[in-house]
């Protein structure tokens, strides 16, 4: 089933008598098209029917009854009109009817062939019923033509949407790019102005479906289940739909349904329609074909970030565990972390990739001997020269992989020991030399490492840690950090509270 609604077919009338376009138009009104209603445009010079086609650049036929028989030395003058249109627009849609009668050796096939003009009516022979013929055929010429366009822009607008599409990784941007994509699909398959419906994206969890993303009548309902969103009938089709696992298309609405083959499933919805086309069904459906796939390669994104966090918390709770500190030490390093990232005013992805990559920090403790690593005394300058090694080891452990990730966990490993003022190690980096997640990471670090107890020293209190934070300003860390620090202390209390030894 699919949605239909009259549709206005425009018919231009070109002739300098006023007799012919009554004629004309008597016979036109007396056409009967499914699903569509005339509109005639009435032009009686050719350069008012230049602006006519130059303003209706949708116009189905243009019919041309000329007086005065073409001869060899008029043809272009009177036929100037069907080369503009032709050649100069590359209008090959708009069906062209000549009435007329020729003077000479000029032929209408030769007429014909020459300016593409799609029928010949010859004045002598023409009745009603030859026009009303010639009228309906081409009207139905400029309707195959006009769906075979349709198509072909729809399949054009379904490559270029999955090419947008599968550039997306995150499943809220994916329903936003799914959601303009099918709007722009279903507006230039039915030539509307403009697009005012309903729609929305509801994604499973457990045995119902909520919503992630709406627009129209739906964008207050984010988060709802679709139950409570949406009437009896319309949700026995999603009803349907589910249990079917195939899309749905009503007189008023559709459902689309996706899987893929990490069972997650998502449904998209769109209301208030009030023309839909064969060739627009067609193209959405190839168009979900194609969306099932993507959706398949975001879900595996999904899994294979999830993994590589896992196996960064993993590892960064290792290198605390072995040197007898606690594994919640990197959680609230990395939460420290994200909090002062963002304050500090960096985009909340980068922000998010200093919490993953801030628990690798002391990867490289892994190679350090535990003599030294677990040493329940101070270092001997020797012992400690060996221990800021770890700081390289790590770097050069992260370093070749290709992912962010990866990379920023690199630079904090390295640079997590350099000080503001240029004293730390391995390199004596100063000021902003030093990487800004090195920064953040060394603050966060030593906030949490100063309030622990370690194998060689007892846990400070808050107030020593405030005033050595506040000695410390532009000396060991950044200034500006320091600050953010202070203004967020409530913040960053609380996440110590919620991740406890």
């Amino acid at each position: 089933m699919f949605y239909s609604e009259q549709y206005i077919l425009k018919v231009i009338i070109l002739s300098k008598n006023e007799y012919n376009h009554e004629f004309i138009a008597k016979i036109l009104y007396s056409a009967r098209i499914k699903n569509a209603s005339i509109n005639i445009l009435h032009t009686y010079s050719i350069e008012e029917c230049k602006t006519i086609i130059n303003n209706n650049s949708d116009a189905a036929l243009l019919f041309i009854d000329l007086e005065k028989p073409i001869n060899l030395k008029s043809v272009d003058n009177e036929l100037f009109i069907v080369t503009y249109i032709r050649d100069i627009l590359k209008n090959k849609s708009l069906q062209i009817i000549l009435k007329n009668s020729f003077a000479g050796k000029y032929t209408p096939d030769k007429i014909v062939m020459r300016y593409n003009i799609n029928q010949f009516i010859y004045d002598k022979d023409s009745n009603e019923n030859m026009i009303l013929s010639s009228i309906l055929s081409s009207l139905n010429s400029f309707e195959t033509i006009s769906l075979t366009e349709k198509s072909k822009k729809g399949l054009e607008q379904v490559i270029k949407s999955s090419s947008i599409i599968f550039e997306l990784h995150s499943l809220k941007k994916f329903a936003v790019g799914m959601l303009n994509q099918l709007s722009l699909i279903i507006k230039s398959g039915s030539n509307l102005p403009y697009l005012n419906t309903s729609c929305f994206v509801a994604s499973r969890k457990g045995k119902n479906f909520y919503i992630l993303l709406g627009r129209g009548n739906f964008s207050s309902h984010i988060g709802e289940n679709i139950a409570n969103s949406v009437s009896s009938n319309t949700l026995r089709d999603f009803k349907l739909v589910i249990s079917t696992k195939k899309n749905k298309f009503s007189k008023d609405h559709f459902i689309l349904y996706f899987n893929n083959n990490y069972n997650n499933e998502m449904l998209i919805y769109f209301d208030k329609l009030t023309y839909l086309s064969k060739s627009s069904i067609k193209t959405i459906d190839l168009f979900c074909k194609n969306m099932n796939i993507a959706f398949d390669n975001i879900c595996l994104n999904h899994e294979l970030e999830s993994t590589q966090k896992e196996i960064i918390f993993t590892l960064g709770e290792i290198s605390e565990v072995r040197s007898h500190e606690t594994g919640h030490h990197v959680k609230r390093v990395a939460e420290y972390a994200n909090l002062i990232a963002v304050k500090y005013g960096l985009p909340l992805k980068e922000a998010e990739i200093i919490k993953l990559a801030s628990p690798m920090h002391d990867v490289g403790k892994l190679a350090i001997p535990d003599c030294i690593l677990n040493k329940p005394s101070s270092l001997t300058n020797e012992e400690f020269e060996v221990m800021k090694t770890h700081s390289k080891i790590g770097y050069d452990m992260l370093k070749s992989s290709n992912r962010r990730l990866m990379k920023s966990a690199a630079i904090i490993a390295l640079e997590h020991h350099e000080k503001f003022d240029g004293t730390g190690y391995p390199y004596g980096l100063k000021g902003t030399n030093i990487h800004i997640y090195g920064r953040i990471t060394a603050l966060a670090d030593v906030f949490d490492a100063l309030g622990t107890e370690r194998v060689y020293k007892e846990a400070w209190s808050l107030n020593k840690i405030l005033l050595h934070f506040k000695n410390q300003k532009g000396r060991q860390f950044d200034p500006k950090l320091i600050d953010i620090f202070f203004d967020n202390l409530d913040n960053i209390l609380s996440i110590k509270s919620t991740f406890p030894d």
